[in-house]
């Protein structure tokens, strides 16, 4: 999927890219792997994608609010009561 539609970069230099499609990929050492933890949950666009220390916060277009933090993953959407599943800056 060649539709980029976020993009930021973590604190070790790897650059994470949001896809129309709904997919993660990360750009590491001049190599890029799909990233996916998330693959069954994500099938809207990737709107947002924010760094911050150990935590990746990723806002779809309609799959609600994804933070990461190592192998743990928690999704706030419209049944976690935040509002609706559209995130965007």
């Amino acid at each position: 999927d060649n539709n980029i539609t976020a993009i930021n970069q973590d604190i070790e230099n790897n650059i994470w890219i949001g896809h129309k499609s709904g997919k993660i990929s990360i750009l590491k050492n001049d190599s890029i792997k799909p990233f996916s933890l998330l693959d069954s949950s994500l099938n809207e666009a990737i709107n947002i994608i924010n760094i911050s220390k150990n935590t990746i916060w990723i806002g779809s277009a309609g799959n609600g609010l994804f933070r990461i933090n190592g192998k743990t993953v928690d999704r706030y959407n419209s049944e976690s009561e935040i509002g609706d599943d559209s995130n965007r800056l």
